[in-house]
């Protein structure tokens, strides 16, 4: 199998956040995160995203605001850039399809490990067969060796990840 030299695709560009918040010092629930529409151009169900998100808190303006930790699908591959913050306007919430799995309750030194696991999972090249969900459970192979998440945690999302409807098209 091989892997890009650096995290990110060499030549696209990083995401940006909305802003810069602090992750809170307080336990909250991290979601295994299914968006059956977003199909990274192929109408296979093993291509369906997943990603890894916490629930931070609302701005003024109501919208959620949100950690992520996610591939992001580039011109030609996928790259990892990190872990995000991004907010959700309550449109986009109300018309989204996106099913946020439970995963665990993780306190703020678990979520930055958490982070730190997902910064350092390599992302395969183009054609390597890898997409963000070889990605999630590779990321959460690593969580459970760190004593982060327990097999049974790891087998509750990732069976009711995959049980997710991919619509047709």
């Amino acid at each position: 199998m091989s892997y890009f030299p650096t995290i990110n695709h060499p030549y696209y560009n990083r995401r940006v956040g909305v802003f810069s918040i602090e992750d809170p010092n307080k336990p909250l629930q991290v979601y295994l995160v299914v968006n059956p529409r977003y199909q990274q151009g192929y109408p296979a169900a093993k291509d369906v995203q997943w990603l890894f998100a916490w629930d931070m808190g609302v701005n003024k303006d109501g919208d959620l605001i949100q950690r992520r930790l996610e591939l992001d699908s580039g011109f030609d591959s996928l790259s990892n850039n990190g872990p995000i913050t991004w907010t959700v306007s309550k449109a986009e919430k109300a018309s989204s399809i996106s099913v946020a799995i439970p995963l665990k309750v993780m306190s703020l030194a678990q979520r930055k490990s958490l982070e730190t696991i997902a910064v350092a999972a390599k992302v395969k090249t183009p054609g390597a067969a890898c997409n963000s969900q070889n990605w999630c459970e590779e990321v959460m192979d690593q969580a459970q060796k760190k004593g982060l998440l327990t097999s049974q945690e790891i087998k509750t999302a990732s069976d009711a990840a995959r049980r997710v409807a991919v619509p047709k098209k």
